[in-house]
């Protein structure tokens, strides 16, 4: 779905991710926990409608062979990472479509991911499909920042998809 939780499990997706443990966990003894936004992670977004919708998209193309009769994910594409020093403005263009004409919005988000810049950062057109970002002065070398494109579409039923750009300080 474009979020590339695979890559990491401190990323995210669908599913949640694992979080930093607190140091009464630590000292419990604790693995890395799972953490979902039903368990109150405040990165993640509820991804419940999106994987509902997901299901059932899947279940309408089971029953048709025609291609036309169902509704599709959108398709979005663009940079996967990027690098910038602190203070850089950066543009990351995606490209997005949809294989059934669907009407489409965008909508940008950074992700403060365990592990990633967890300052703010500017995005100079969040609904749009390219973008600027700028990159807080205070960001270190080898900070990450974790940028979060969600295009849904507006069929039936009501499919998205992801671009995550991992932006990386220099």
């Amino acid at each position: 779905n474009g979020l590339r939780a695979w890559q990491s499990p401190e990323w995210g997706g669908w599913a949640g991710r694992m979080r930093e443990l607190s140091d009464r966990e630590k000292q419990m003894g604790y693995s890395a926990p799972f953490a979902s936004r039903s368990s109150g992670d405040p990165v993640l977004p509820d991804f419940v409608p999106a994987v509902q919708n997901g299901i059932a998209a899947r279940m309408t193309w089971s029953t048709t062979a025609d291609f036309s009769a169902a509704n599709h994910e959108p398709k979005v594409s663009g940079p996967l990472s990027i690098t910038a020093k602190p203070g850089a403005t950066v543009k990351i263009k995606a490209k997005v479509s949809d294989p059934d004409g669907n009407a489409l919005t965008c909508s940008w988000a950074q992700w403060k991911v365990y592990r990633s810049f967890q300052g703010d950062v500017t995005v100079s057109a969040p609904s749009a499909a390219e973008t600027t970002v700028t990159i807080p002065s205070d960001a270190k070398a080898g900070d990450v920042i974790h940028m979060i494109l969600t295009v849904e579409d507006n069929g039936t039923p009501k499919l998205a998809s992801y671009l995550r750009t991992v932006i990386t300080v220099e």
